[in-house]
């Protein structure tokens, strides 16, 4: 997911758990990179099935 300044509903509803927002920048002014594998964020795949278009 890309870090955006602006609120939107689109990234909470395709996660399962929220987005940290505004995005939390390290004090190098970085993002952190997730710890393991992936992401680090859950994509919630009912929402995803509901957006989806054919």
């Amino acid at each position: 997911m890309e870090c955006s300044l602006l609120r939107t509903p689109l990234h909470d509803d395709l996660t399962e758990q929220p987005v940290a927002h505004p995005c939390l920048l390290d004090t190098e002014g970085t993002l952190p990179v997730p710890g393991g594998p992936g992401l680090g964020i859950t994509v919630n795949r009912d929402a995803l099935r509901r957006m989806r278009l054919n």
